[in-house]
């Protein structure tokens, strides 16, 4: 089952404009049901093309993946990818 199965439009639509790197309804499901190691590659990539120069600019969207995906450990994975790619503590 992949995660974002259960997701509806409307919740698809909040991610992808509260994503500080723009992608597509497509983009964003995959970004979501890939691997971490997956997802630090795609944020890696939009790091190194300086698409969000910060990691504060993913902070509204782990927001809205927390409240969307309230019981899925999800937003801990984006928000340790997003560590990892920053070098940061934590998010």
């Amino acid at each position: 089952m992949r995660v974002t199965d259960d997701l509806t439009e409307l919740g698809m639509l909040e991610l992808v404009e509260t994503c500080p790197a723009k992608m597509s309804p497509q983009e964003m499901a995959d970004f979501l049901d890939g691997t971490p190691e997956e997802r630090k590659l795609v944020i890696a990539s939009f790091k190194a093309a300086k698409l969000v120069a910060e990691a504060s600019g993913w902070d509204k969207f782990v927001a809205v993946v927390k409240a969307i995906y309230p019981i899925i450990p999800l937003a801990g994975e984006i928000a340790g990818s997003i560590s990892a790619v920053y070098g940061l503590g934590q998010i």
